[in-house]
């Protein structure tokens, strides 16, 4: 008898969904570059070799490649006026040396052990003792100066030129108010009067 015929041939698999996959990427991508500005403008390259390898029955795909601008480091935001540099320099290295030397003024009269002020390369740090320790530095890629209080917590602080005053970059309060209201009651003094005049030597 005739052997029994042989059973048909499943149907073609479907080609790959390729160009979809490429087309969703590239739309991906364009999304990705208006809310990103590290994504510089796109390169295409070797889109033809590429999609003809991946299935030959579909059209070339321009494939998305980032530039390369995309990776690299965000620029330091400034809050407010950017100022030039000479300028930041200034108002920040006055800052610092107001803060010392009035410190340094009221040392002769505070009755507080291992009290004592200093300021290296732009960092200014107060010791109280046992109430811990304040930093001032300066940071000139973002214009500011960070503080670091034992008793609020860090902080930033941006120049503003019209007030001629370094204040908060949460809620614009004065540098010098908050050095004065967190260190007069530990020192115990009347006051840290930081916007008069320096003492003169």
């Amino acid at each position: 008898p005739p052997p029994p015929p042989l059973p048909p041939l499943p149907p073609p698999l479907p080609p790959p969904p390729m160009a979809l996959s490429l087309s969703l990427l590239f739309r991906s991508y364009r999304s990705l570059s208006h809310l990103s500005p590290s994504l510089s403008p796109l390169t295409l390259s070797h889109s033809h070799s590429l999609s003809t390898s991946l299935s030959p029955s579909l059209p070339p795909v321009a494939l998305v490649v980032p530039s390369r601008g995309c990776g690299q480091s965000p620029q330091p935001h400034i809050h407010g006026e950017e100022l030039p540099s000479s300028t930041f320099f200034a108002v920040s290295e006055e800052a610092l040396h107001r803060i010392v030397t009035k410190l340094e003024y009221v040392d002769d009269v505070v009755e507080l052990d291992e009290f004592d002020v200093s300021e290296v390369d732009g960092v200014c740090e107060i010791n109280l003792g046992a109430h811990g320790t304040y930093v001032i530095n300066r940071q000139t890629p973002n214009q500011q100066l960070w503080f670091s209080s034992p008793i609020s917590g860090p902080k930033r602080f941006y120049y503003d030129l019209k007030a001629s005053e370094w204040l908060s970059t949460r809620d614009d309060t004065p540098l010098f108010s908050i050095l004065n209201d967190e260190i007069v009651p530990i020192l115990s003094i009347p006051s840290l009067d930081f916007q008069s005049p320096l003492p003169e030597h």
